[in-house]
């Protein structure tokens, strides 16, 4: 394989590899947001059933 082209595809190899970190790490975020939305709802869920007139 020609050198410039051996070179292309290592940076291609590396650039898929860092996509797949960004990847994760993105994944990773939205989990903890996803959590954080929850708990939220159910706090004010909660909170709302607390406030209703018996």
């Amino acid at each position: 394989m020609d050198d410039s082209l051996e070179e292309r595809v290592q940076d291609l190899e590396q650039l898929v590899l860092r996509l797949g970190e960004r990847i994760d790490m993105l994944e990773a975020q939205l989990d903890g947001m996803s959590r954080l939305a929850i708990r939220t709802a159910n706090r004010s869920l909660q909170t709302d059933e607390d406030t209703e007139p018996a």
